[in-house]
């Protein structure tokens, strides 16, 4: 179970980032497949008590959220 929420949050990111790195009308999906990624890491921090990586994560959701308002609006 662990290794599955680990394994999705990475391909969730590797996901976004492609998305982003093709500047289309598609790149914002980008900061949506990060936030899922971020919740999956979220999740996964908490259950092996990984503290750095929950608070990195948690910055980045803020950030991602940012980059939705942004590409969004």
């Amino acid at each position: 179970m662990i290794e599955t929420v680990e394994y999705i949050g990475s391909a969730l990111a590797f996901f976004g980032a492609y998305l982003l790195a093709k500047n289309n009308n598609n790149s914002k999906w980008g900061f949506v497949a990060y936030i899922v990624s971020n919740m999956f890491f979220i999740t996964w921090s908490v259950m092996l008590e990984v503290w750095g990586i929950l608070f990195m994560n948690i910055g980045f959701l803020f950030i991602n959220m940012f980059g939705i308002k942004k590409w969004f609006s």
